[in-house]
Parts: C-alpha cells; structure tokens; sequence
C-alpha cells in the first residue's frame, strides 16, 4: 500500500504508543500552536472572548508521518489548522492513500 508500518513509521517505538505520546511532541505540538498563534492556518479562526464556542485545533503535518516519518518533529513540517479545515486536506485520515497513490504517479 505505501503507507510505512511497524519500525519504518514515524510513530514506531517498539510497540508501545507511538511519537504522538511523548513529552517531545507534546512540546512541539505547543511550540507549533503558539508559533502559530493558536490561530487556523488556513481560515484564520481562533478561540476568543464572544465567538459562543470553542474550536478544536490540530498540528497538521503537510507532509504525512507516513511518508516522511524523519520529519515528525520538524516545525517546517507542521502548521495549526481547525479541525473543519483539517478534515478538508488531501492527507487526513484515510485520504492519505490516495495521496501516496498519487504522488507515486506524478513521479
């Protein structure tokens, strides 16, 4: 299928949880949202006094762990967006197959 599994994932750490689940990328999940001002990349909303209800935001990586797990950490790599704008790109969640399908034939 192309989507890296087992030690060849980003998230591999012998079985247990995963990168996701260590103190270093809790870190870089903050510094991320704080360099991006806890603001969505892609649609500008934020949470603020009066807005009536939260938004749930993500640390989007633009180029998947899957694809390239050396870059799981790598601020170049990850930018904030709201979980509507998330849900959009071409490598959430399961789209991501489609994505390595594609990039494969591109070249």
């Amino acid at each position: 299928s192309g989507i890296a599994s087992g030690a060849n994932h980003g998230n591999w750490l012998g079985g247990r949880n995963g990168v996701r689940d260590t103190a270093a990328f809790a870190e870089f999940r903050r510094s991320i949202l704080k360099r991006d001002r806890w603001t969505c990349q892609e649609c500008g909303d934020h949470n603020h006094e009066g807005r009536g209800s939260r938004i749930v935001l993500h640390v989007d990586h633009i180029e998947p762990v899957c694809v390239t797990p050396d870059r799981i950490l790598d601020p170049s790599n990850a930018r904030t967006l709201c979980f509507e704008c998330h849900k959009k790109t071409e490598t959430y969640g399961p789209k991501v197959r489609h994505y390595i399908r594609k990039r494969r034939e591109e070249g």
